[in-house]
């Protein structure tokens, strides 16, 4: 569904979201629906999505992000 869409489809209701650690790491390092979720949010000016978060889940995020399984990954999309 193309952005555009989608704003259509929530006629002008705006989403309140909070993504799981998994979704925010998924959507970061690989893609998909996940990805797509992080990208919408972030372009407001077409889809009315705003993500929330908390103090335990930014701390659990930056967690999960040093974990040296996800270092390969990381190191490879910095290039």
């Amino acid at each position: 569904m193309s952005s555009s869409g989608l704003s259509d489809r929530l006629g002008g209701k705006r989403l309140r979201l909070v993504l799981d650690t998994n979704v925010v790491v998924s959507g970061l390092l690989w893609g998909g629906h996940s990805r797509r979720l992080l990208e919408l949010a972030l372009d407001s000016s077409i889809t009315r999505i705003t993500l929330y978060s908390s103090p335990v889940l930014v701390d659990e995020l930056s967690r999960t992000l040093h974990y040296a399984r996800l270092a390969k990954r990381i190191a490879a999309l910095q290039t």
